[in-house]
């Protein structure tokens, strides 16, 4: 049995410890439920969204930011929304199990012609230089009726053997596409040749119809490899989604560094489009700066709003500046993340406009928190950037670069210092000198590469 210590997860590291032993014992519960002998990592893939739902907020409740007792507290996101949220959510999944229903057929044309198949890749036209690879189209499976209920009865009782009252209900609430309607799922799914198949992934993690497909495939012999999507991957010692990623993958492609034995030097696909889309678009200079901001959550808020009027505070007042929030999504913005704002300097952006224009408007781009993928970015394109390092657990491989950004005014751990570097240089002077220093080529290599790798090399 699982014992879940009080303030057991403070720092990131013992999120993942947690999740690990989350894992261990979803992996006992659902073979008793379904008498099987999956392995953990069958049903890592299976349950990630779960498991990071449960770390998250035993993270919270340990933390107090919560009233809620654990016995009554819901792990589920939808358990969050109103009823009428809740049938929005139900009917829009139907619409796509409709529309995507032709897909099905699509994707056994596409298991049967290739053995590279992609997720996450959609859009990104530099991997279509090589054509062994394919992206496998989208398929929603129906979810009729309640599916097995007995299995739920099953699981039940067996959440009653534990006396923690969250790890109960962490037991209780596993999602019903791994319960219920797990068995009628999992046989649908025909296998062609899974021990030649290698499936190549990006992103933090698989969408849920997708889910039980890719475990069957490698509980079957098919291989994983995932891909690096952000900064955040090398630079965070403790990073829970590169944790599962590892864990889940029979190979960790980066953007040029190697760190762990599963690690491969490769091409960092999301900075060769951004630099493509880049250097094709015409620049507009309308504002000196953007401030480019991570997503902002109750933990982080008060840290990034006094950060935020450091700068505006101490930077010389002829300055024109452009705000721009982390988006929810490509199509939804989150401009009332920055009400806080307050300076007719500032022109507060929505965040759902393409990042490449908004850079093309500004002279300089300012990380309002380091690591960013977007100082990645700026590097790749020779864009002039600042940021404010943030980093109390930053991983060996990057400390190095680090403290060269700090020591060549790149980087700064105050709003203060960064100001008095803006308000002193030529900027772009000093960041052309900056992009001849063999140190910056050295990152560029280990941290931005661009350079073409074929698919069949492997």
């Amino acid at each position: 049995m699982i014992k879940i210590e009080e303030k057991a997860i403070p720092e990131a590291g013992q999120r993942i410890a947690l999740s690990d032993k989350m894992v261990t014992l979803f992996t006992d519960v659902l073979n008793e439920v379904h008498a099987a002998d999956f392995s953990q990592r069958f049903y890592r893939v299976l349950l990630e969204d779960h498991v990071r739902i449960v770390v998250h907020l035993k993270h919270q409740l340990d933390a107090g930011n919560v009233s809620f007792k654990p016995d009554n507290f819901a792990l589920r996101f939808s358990l969050f929304q109103s009823s009428k949220e809740a049938l929005k959510r139900k009917l829009f999944r139907q619409v796509k199990c409709t529309l995507l229903r032709r897909n099905r057929s699509k994707r056994r044309e596409v298991l049967k012609n290739y053995n590279h198949i992609t997720f996450g890749f959609s859009g990104i036209r530099e991997m279509s230089e090589d054509n062994a690879y394919q992206e496998l189209p989208t398929y929603i499976p129906f979810l009729f009726g309640n599916g097995e209920s007995s299995k739920r009865e099953v699981l039940l009782r067996i959440a009653e053997r534990y006396d923690d009252p969250f790890i109960k209900n962490a037991v209780r609430l596993l999602p019903r596409f791994a319960v219920e309607h797990f068995e009628k799922i999992y046989n649908q799914i025909e296998l062609s040749e899974p021990e030649k198949k290698t499936f190549h992934a990006s992103g933090l993690r698989f969408q849920e119809h997708d889910c039980i497909f890719v475990a069957k495939y490698i509980e079957n012999g098919a291989r994983l490899i995932w891909y690096q999507n952000g900064a955040e991957t090398v630079e965070y010692l403790y990073q829970y989604a590169r944790h599962f990623q590892y864990a889940v993958s029979d190979e960790f492609r980066t953007w040029g560094w190697k760190r762990e034995e599963k690690d491969v030097p490769w091409v960092a696909y999301p900075l060769k489009k951004f630099k493509r889309n880049y250097q094709s678009r015409q620049k507009e200079k309308r504002y000196d700066f953007m401030l480019c901001y991570p997503k902002i959550n109750a933990e982080n808020r008060e840290v990034i709003k006094n950060s935020t009027n450091e700068l505006l505070q101490h930077v010389n007042s002829g300055y024109r500046f452009l705000v721009r929030p982390h988006p929810s999504n490509r199509k939804k913005g989150r401009i009332d993340q920055l009400n806080f704002i307050e300076d007719d300097r500032v022109t507060v952006s929505s965040g759902s406009t393409s990042i490449v224009d908004e850079m093309l408007m500004c002279e300089t781009i300012i990380q309002m928190v380091i690591p960013s993928t977007n100082f990645l970015e700026c590097i790749c394109v020779d864009k002039p950037s600042l940021g404010l390092l943030l980093n109390e657990h930053t991983t060996e491989i990057v400390k190095p670069y680090h403290e060269f950004f700090q020591k060549n005014d790149v980087f700064h751990k105050d709003m203060q210092s960064m100001a008095n570097h803006i308000n002193n240089a030529d900027l772009q002077i000093w960041w052309d000198d900056l992009m001849n220093d063999e140190k910056v080529r050295d990152f560029k290599r280990n941290f931005t590469n661009v350079d073409s790798y074929s698919l069949t090399q492997n």
